[in-house]
């Protein structure tokens, strides 16, 4: 349920970012899973397109993929919810950075973000690789990734947790010292095959500071019960796949008219399409493959009633359409 969502304390901390970047707050003002009386309800589930998008804009700031570790700044203990305490739940920073890598989807996309923690002798290294499609975002990401376990690692410890060996993916920034000094090394490695940090395994097993036995059974019962009652807002595509549909009802499925209908201009409609990867000629014809089986499966209209509905000129235009697209004829989608 929460594939393709992540959660509201991770959309709120991002969009804070946003307007302290001093972007225009209208640009996201149509997008429902950003209104505030979603963002403030910790139940919430924010669509990992709208996400994409905020980066995005962070992103094209100035600050480049080093605005990730730049967001982690302002992340105070508790902003990611239950989650963040996990860290100081347990025996040791072994244990719960386990259990912290077991609940991820608490906080972001299960569908695009993943992450381990695996054994390398006297070693252990975590790994943390997005699966957003931007290149620019998956840097920003992973970064904001890798900046945060090494805040909350070091809150749960109260000491300096000091990486053995840092590597990102991505390319060296052109001016990499905002990077050196929000993570607090410059012993980093671009250009690597994963995104990881590398611990001492000894200095992973010492002792937490302030650990309470039961807390972190305690922590993850909280988070079972908010994944399984989480409730993902009903996105803006899904809006716009409504109003497309109206339109074409009444035979009015043009860009311009059911921009009208959204309130937006066409432009603006064509470019929330792309932040949703996808295409006003895709939607089409996503549409009517639908409204085609329907007709087909659902009606017994014969076919050259089905050609005229879908707007074709003739059944024979319509026949040489389906063949195009399936392989087929209208007949064999009947049946099949």
């Amino acid at each position: 349920m929460s594939e393709g969502s992540v959660s509201a304390h991770l959309a709120r901390l991002v969009l804070a970012a946003v307007h302290d970047s001093g972007a225009d707050p209208a640009r996201f003002a149509d997008r429902p899973d950003l209104a505030p009386e979603v963002l403030a309800d910790d139940l919430a589930r924010v669509s990992t397109g709208t996400m994409n998008a905020l980066w995005e804009q962070l992103i094209s700031a100035g600050r480049g993929s080093a605005v990730g570790a730049l967001v982690v700044e302002s992340s105070a203990l508790g902003s990611l919810g239950a989650w963040d305490y996990m860290f100081a739940a347990g025996a040791n920073l072994l244990e719960t950075t386990e259990r912290v890598i077991a609940y991820l989807p608490a906080v972001g996309d299960p569908a695009a973000e993943r992450a381990a923690l695996l054994p390398d002798g006297d070693r252990r290294i975590l790994r943390h690789s997005s699966g957003a499609a931007v290149p620019e975002v998956v840097e920003a990401v992973e970064v904001f990734a890798v900046a945060l376990y090494l805040r909350r690692m070091r809150e749960a410890a109260r000491r300096p947790v000091l990486p053995l060996r840092m590597t990102f993916r991505q390319q060296a920034p052109k001016d990499p010292r905002a990077l050196y000094t929000a993570l607090g090394t410059r012993d980093i490695d671009f250009g690597a095959p994963d995104t990881a940090i590398t611990f001492r395994d000894n200095d992973l097993r010492a002792p937490l500071p302030e650990s309470q036995p039961g807390l972190g059974a305690l922590l993850t019962r909280h988070a079972d019960l908010t994944l399984a009652a989480a409730r993902p807002v009903a996105q803006w595509i899904d809006a716009f796949r409504i109003a497309l549909a109206a339109a074409a009802e009444q035979d009015a499925a043009s860009l311009s008219g059911v921009a009208h209908r959204l309130a937006l201009s066409p432009r603006t409609l064509q470019r929330r399409l792309e932040d949703n990867a996808t295409s006003w000629r895709r939607e089409l014809d996503r549409l009517r493959s639908q409204r085609e089986m329907a007709l087909l499966r659902d009606t017994a209209l014969p076919v050259s009633s089905v050609a005229v509905r879908l707007g074709y000129s003739d059944a024979r235009a319509y026949r040489r359409a389906v063949q195009r697209r399936h392989g087929s004829v209208p007949s064999l989608l009947r049946e099949g």
